[in-house]
């Protein structure tokens, strides 16, 4: 039987199932689909999530392993800190506010209009690497001669440089490219900098309409100051959520 997981939240379950609504006994979300201009009600298992977001591919390993190491095991521990917060009415501390961190840090970097961006931003980067190899014949040449060491055929400077400008091609990336670095970016730049901020917990008083969750939770800005009070800084990183 093949136990494979192939449908990967960026918003976990755990976390969409706090704004069902109480009142439709399927214990389903109302949501509107901006983009399609749609509105459906469902379960939480079918939106924020992605077939194959958190896919790897590691020699030796199954396609899911991120997703069952890594995600379902901080959704897991993340779910316990949340219901912690909710029930004492207040932020935790120690390992506890580490890990509610990391989620938070999780929410702002893993999701499609990210990784979207940061692959427009990596193909934009390998065109101009094409661009600049062949910008010159001597340049070309000297970075072919590598490849002609491992036996491979190379195009002729002129064909090669036809077909970088005229830019009929597409960059794919395997599957886990850019999972890597989102990874590397939350545990090494982003955790790190919430980890230094102040934080406050702001309850709801009783009655307070329904919330409404995004596929955003958290979104990072930058917040200008006026002239008038700038000092050393001119802009401060925070986060929203």
């Amino acid at each position: 039987m093949n136990d494979t997981s192939r449908n990967h939240h960026y918003i976990p379950q755990f976390y969409l199932r706090g704004f069902l609504n109480p009142s439709c006994p399927k214990k389903q979300l109302h949501v509107i689909d901006k983009i399609k201009k749609q509105n459906f009600v469902t379960t939480p298992r079918n939106v924020g999530s992605q077939r194959d977001f958190n896919r790897m591919e590691i020699p030796s390993k199954p396609i899911d392993e991120a997703e069952k190491q890594v995600f379902t095991l901080l959704d897991r521990e993340a779910a316990k800190v949340l219901k912690y917060t909710a029930d004492n009415e207040t932020l935790p501390k120690d390992t506890k506010m580490g890990t509610l961190i990391h989620f938070i840090a999780f929410l702002a970097v893993h999701n499609p209009q990210m990784r979207n961006s940061m692959i427009n931003t990596s193909m934009e980067f390998h065109k101009q690497r094409m661009r600049s190899l062949v910008s010159s014949r001597e340049k070309y040449e000297s970075q072919m001669q590598r490849v002609r060491l491992v036996d491979r055929e190379v195009s002729d400077y002129e064909a090669m440089k036809k077909f970088v400008e005229e830019g009929h091609f597409t960059i794919k990336f395997p599957h886990g490219y850019h999972l890597r670095y989102e990874l590397e970016i939350i545990q090494n730049e982003i955790a790190p900098l919430f980890s230094r901020m102040q934080w406050s917990l702001i309850i709801a008083e009783e009655g307070t309409s329904n919330f409404v969750c995004s596929d955003r939770p958290v979104v990072l800005f930058n917040i200008i100051e006026p002239p008038h009070l700038r000092h050393s800084s001119n802009a401060l990183t925070e986060p929203t959520v």
